[in-house]
């Protein structure tokens, strides 16, 4: 895989990871999880967050080191 699809596509999932997070934080501010579609909902949210933070982990820098939470690019 070349270097710069690497890059683009840890900061694609950087910033997927954190919008939606904000969309978590605000489904759980207006509507909570009280209600079985709400909470199915707000499940939905935490496994893409899960699936999208462990396809972060799983790229490699291009010398074939894992990223790390104190990794830089």
């Amino acid at each position: 895989m070349r270097k710069d699809s690497i890059y683009a596509a840890r900061s694609a999932l950087e910033i997927g990871i954190e919008n939606t997070r904000e969309l978590l934080a605000r489904h759980d501010a207006e509507l909570g999880r009280d209600h079985r579609s709400t909470r199915m909902t707000a499940e939905r949210i935490v496994r893409e967050l899960e699936d999208m933070n462990r396809a972060l982990g799983g790229l490699q820098k291009p010398d074939g080191v894992p990223y790390g939470p104190n990794t830089s690019i």
